[in-house]
């Protein structure tokens, strides 16, 4: 196992990195062109709803960080913090 784990992180450094999760592109807007079409075939139902339908826009990332933060510790069982500001 550690003879390959050289070769497999030579492998993943050489694939390049990975975009963030906040390099996203924005939530995709419903195809109008299915939706006509939808129309055309059953006019009486609604077209189907996709779980982005669903979904709340992400809050705009703040360009620095802010002097406190919100912070929750959550145990299995318990909640040792919940909701505590502290100093950056």
């Amino acid at each position: 196992m550690f003879r390959q784990a050289s070769r497999l992180l030579a492998r993943t450094l050489r694939a390049g990195a990975r975009p963030l999760s906040t390099d996203l592109p924005a939530a995709p807007t419903p195809d109008s062109a299915f939706i006509e079409s939808w129309k055309k075939v059953i006019p009486n139902i609604e077209p189907p709803k996709t779980p982005s339908h669903f979904m709340q826009p992400r809050p705009a990332t703040p360009s620095s960080l802010p002097s406190k933060m919100t912070v929750n510790f959550v145990l299995p069982y318990a909640s040792e913090l919940s909701a505590k500001e502290v100093l950056r």
